[in-house]
């Protein structure tokens, strides 16, 4: 009977367990869909994918304006990349997840996206899960052409 007892709570524990664990498909879901919207432009929809501020940090030179290497309001980082770095103006741009390493609650996330032989950006996100679900909490730039 006491196996029968300690076999029963270790079987709940690991579903309480396994509950808690986040899932790749929900912090990924939330990096597909803030490409979905830079693509179409939408920095609103992009902002509400964030934390109110965003760590970030940008290491190339493609872009006309000067953005804050730390601390930018979400909505500032959306805005900024809607217009200086508008991705739906890129003929065949794709985007595509390299790798995910989940933790209880952050999340890293690699990316590529690529417009014709010559542009390539690798965004790596960190993400934190919220109240609100999963926000994009630090994004890091780095063009690889």
């Amino acid at each position: 009977m006491k196996q029968k007892i300690l076999l029963f709570a270790l079987i709940l524990g690991m579903t309480a367990l396994t509950a808690c664990v986040p899932k790749p498909e929900e912090v990924n879901a939330v990096v597909e869909s803030f490409w979905e919207h830079w693509k179409a432009g939408n920095a609103d929809k992009m902002a509400d994918l964030m934390t109110d501020t965003v760590e970030m940090g940008i290491m190339m030179h493609v872009t006309s304006a000067e953005v804050a290497d730390k601390g930018i309001p979400g909505s500032d980082l959306a805005e900024f990349l809607v217009t200086e770095l508008p991705l739906a103006t890129y003929p065949g741009v794709t985007f595509s997840i390299k790798s995910t390493e989940l933790f209880e609650k952050y999340a890293i996330v690699e990316t590529l996206i690529s417009a014709d032989p010559d542009f390539h950006l690798a965004i790596i996100f960190h993400l934190q899960s919220t109240d609100d679900g999963w926000k994009i909490s630090f994004m890091g730039l780095t063009s690889t052409t």
